[in-house]
């Protein structure tokens, strides 16, 4: 890998996105709730889930009728922690009881990496495990790293 990548030492890394799926066990009246909030948007024709945005932290939480959700937009995993037990007591406080603890589990980390020095995706790809690497798909590079 030294040959991939020189030059770390000025690097910085911005967490620009954290993804958590969220299970509450227990069914959802989706249609119900996006009579009750003025900041959820439900177009069962387009997809099939609510889309709830909240401003701090900045998110959106998109809640399925099964009980599950998807948390995203927020910067680090305190802030999908706390997006999520807002939008769980912002539920509660308009009648849709929330019954169960919601298992929380991070599933993405999205960063940006800027400064050192170039960085060569293709070498680098061949060197690590955990690592991808498509530009015929998507221009930037992945690495899956387990929390």
């Amino acid at each position: 890998m030294q040959e991939a990548v020189s030059g770390f030492q000025n690097v910085e890394i911005t967490i620009v996105n954290v993804v958590a799926s969220v299970s509450i066990d227990q069914p959802l009246d989706l249609p119900s709730i996006v009579k009750k909030f003025k900041n959820a948007e439900y177009s069962p024709n387009k997809f099939p889930g609510v889309t709830y945005r909240i401003k701090k932290p900045k998110s959106a939480i998109l809640l399925f009728r099964t009980g599950k959700m998807v948390c995203s937009g927020t910067k680090s995993r305190e802030e999908a922690h706390e997006a999520v037990k807002i939008v769980i007591r912002e539920l509660n406080a308009k009648g849709v009881d929330i019954r169960n603890e919601p298992e929380i589990t991070i599933q993405n980390v999205v960063a940006s990496v800027k400064g050192g020095s170039p960085i060569d995706l293709e070498l680098l790809s061949e060197s690590l495990d955990n690592y991808m690497y498509e530009p015929e798909i998507f221009p930037a590079s992945a690495i899956h790293v387990t929390l």
